[in-house]
């Protein structure tokens, strides 16, 4: 018997997906070995020199009967006629071409995955302790047999890697992509597990439930009623738990489909359902209360989210779930720190309703402050602030519009006039007439 080792891989028996994730490799075809894999190239190549020969024939205008003959000269032995000879020389140079460009594309397709899985183990060694041992304690829910062999290895059990550990500096290149795959055929499963489906089509029908009570509590708007119950058509996707806890992502709704993407964290019935008890109202309401767009006022990423989210509280059952805390803080100074204590619900109604809502909610805010372009002044610094910090580079990401919102309240309520400009007077400087 021979000593050497087989490779292995985790082949997971489902068909070909798309790619569900770039940031962990994105593979859902499993190679099992290089034979197989360079005899179906040279099969390919093959079929590209007789397809581009014959197409040469045709078009070099032979007889009704060129084809044929090409054909019965090539597999017959019969001698060809020297412009046939011509020919067959021009499909044999364009067919090494063409060998020699797929044997390139492979080369790239193998450096692309390299670089891949190389961002994959840098994305992984820096995230905090707090996100490794979510991503730690999940893997050791779900994660095959297979899998934990490999990490495990041959090491004693106080020495052996975690997770992130084996997959940052202990697992191949080659581990990596199959692990990968497996994570992209289970993220695919989820889409269609049954304990995940049943809780988020409940969510839909209490979305259904709340929202004519939201309505009539005034938190939305009445032509809200029109719409709501298209929440039916809404697909929820399961987010790849592993590529969202490294992004910090829980859940997002896509500008360009209809389609809610939520992080679940993990698989136990309680936690499931207080995950999609807390994301979904906020997440339905982008799709189907809001009627605002990034060109507007009202649109820009930190308002919208704000009433995103005090919408969204009134429908939830559990009052503990709070998103976007320095968004909805910001947007209450800006109701209540002016002359008027304008009410919350004025510019949730004006983000999910029609042309005169919105201008009355503008038009609210530029009285109470005395200015005109109250909401668009705001943007404008806090965009600016944005800018200016992601300049010093000492901040990314979220941190960045963390601290830039964080300065902006400060301004409102302490150097107004910053924000606004020389025109804006203070409520003592203002005199009554």
């Amino acid at each position: 018997m021979s000593s050497e080792k087989t490779p292995q891989f985790y082949e997971p028996q489902l068909p070909e997906m798309p790619d569900v994730s770039l940031h962990t490799a994105g593979y859902s075809v499993v190679e099992l070995d290089d034979q197989a894999t360079h005899a179906e190239f040279h099969a390919a190549a093959a079929q590209d020199r007789v397809d581009y020969a014959t197409r040469l024939t045709e078009e070099k205008h032979h007889p009704a009967d060129g084809k044929m003959r090409y054909l019965v000269a090539k597999l017959g032995g019969k001698a060809m006629s020297p412009e046939e000879a011509d020919i067959v020389s021009e499909a044999r140079v364009a067919g090494e071409y063409r060998v020699e460009h797929r044997r390139q594309s492979a080369t790239h397709k193998q450096q692309e995955r390299e670089e891949r899985v190389m961002a994959l183990r840098a994305q992984l060694g820096g995230i905090d302790e707090g996100r490794a041992q979510r991503i730690d304690a999940y893997l050791d829910k779900v994660a095959p047999p297979f899998f934990r062999n490999l990490r495990q290895g041959e090491m004693p059990a106080d020495e052996q890697p975690t997770w992130v550990e084996w997959l940052t500096r202990h697992a191949t290149n080659e581990q990596v992509i199959n692990f990968s795959q497996w994570n992209v055929a289970h993220t695919a499963e989820l889409q269609t597990n049954p304990d995940i489906i049943a809780p988020i089509q409940e969510q839909r029908e209490r979305y259904k439930q709340v929202v004519p009570l939201a309505v009539e509590a005034g938190w939305l708007s009445k032509t809200v009623l029109d719409r709501y119950q298209a929440v039916d058509e809404i697909s929820v996707r399961v987010l790849d738990p592993i590529d969202a806890t490294i992004r910090q992502m829980d859940a997002n709704a896509s500008a360009h489909t209809n389609t809610v993407s939520v992080h679940i964290y993990g698989l136990q019935p309680q936690e499931l359902t207080e995950r999609l008890q807390g994301a979904l109202p906020h997440e339905f309401n982008h799709k189907v209360a809001q009627t605002v767009t990034e060109a507007e006022p009202l649109g820009k990423r930190w308002i919208m989210e704000a009433l995103t989210e005090f919408s969204a509280r009134v429908m939830r059952s559990d009052s503990s779930v709070d998103a976007y805390p320095l968004e909805q803080g910001l947007y209450e100074d800006l109701m209540t720190t002016g002359q008027d204590q304008l009410p919350a619900q004025l510019g949730t109604r004006a983000y999910s309703g029609d042309d005169q809502e919105k201008q009355a909610f503008y038009e609210a805010l530029d009285s109470s402050w005395g200015v005109s372009d109250v909401l668009t002044k705001v943007n404008d610094f806090v965009r600016g602030q944005e800018r200016a910090l992601a300049l010093q580079g000492r901040l990314k990401g979220d941190a960045i519009s963390n601290q830039a919102l964080r300065t902006t309240r400060n301004m409102l309520a302490h150097y107004p006039r910053v924000i606004f400009g020389d025109s804006y007077k203070a409520p003592a400087e203002q005199v009554s007439v």
